[in-house]
Order: structure tokens, then C-alpha cells, then sequence
């Protein structure tokens, strides 16, 4: 797939530059006929959920994220504490309900 998908950074010039220029995540080699790869959003999801609860945190968009900073925007937002630990447990990297979770929770 990378042979296909990964040879050259999509042109300013693509008709599908405008609607994925902004799309920060995600990586803008294309192939042929500007093919991008579809990776699985699975594995996507996963990755952000355990960067999300690393202990040192992680910054987006200029803010700094933290393990406790997410509980208590959980918290404000009416979840409750048996939901908000569950989700936050960091033991279960590859556990895709609770990324969902966290994610439509954020």
C-alpha cells in the first residue's frame, strides 16, 4: 500500500487540497491519481487515546492536555466518576470501546 499511496505531498493545485489542508492528523502523500491511503481508524483512534492519557500529556492546538485536566472537563460536563475512571484507565491500550468513548466524550 505504501508504494501506491505514499509517493509524493499532495499539490496545493489538487482539487482535494482545500478539503484536507486543514486536517492536521492526517498525512498528505498520495499516489497516483491522488490516491491517499486508508489506514484503519481503528489502530487511529487507539493511538490517540492512549497519547491522550500519557502522564506527561500532550498538547493540541496550543493547549496542554493531562490526565487530570480531561477528568475534570469530564467531570464539569456531568459524567459521572465510575464512567469518567473507566474511560481513563490507561491499562487497556487496545480496548476500542473506550476509545470511542473517550473521544465522543471529549
Amino acid at each position: 500500500m505504501a508504494r501506491l499511496t505514499f509517493v509524493a505531498p499532495l499539490a496545493p493545485t489538487s482539487p482535494i487540497y482545500e478539503h484536507l489542508v486543514h486536517l492536521h492528523l492526517l498525512d498528505l502523500f498520495i499516489g497516483a491519481d491522488d490516491i491517499i491511503a486508508d489506514k484503519d481508524y481503528k489502530h487511529v483512534f487507539k493511538r490517540l487515546r492512549n497519547t491522550l492519557l500519557q502522564e506527561k500529556g500532550c498538547v493540541v492546538l496550543g493547549v496542554k492536555l493531562t490526565h487530570g485536566l480531561i477528568r475534570r472537563h469530564l467531570q464539569d460536563c456531568g459524567l459521572c466518576g465510575e464512567h469518567i475512571t473507566r474511560t481513563l484507565d490507561p491499562t487497556d491500550k487496545q480496548d476500542i470501546d473506550l476509545a470511542y468513548k473517550l473521544l465522543k466524550d471529549l
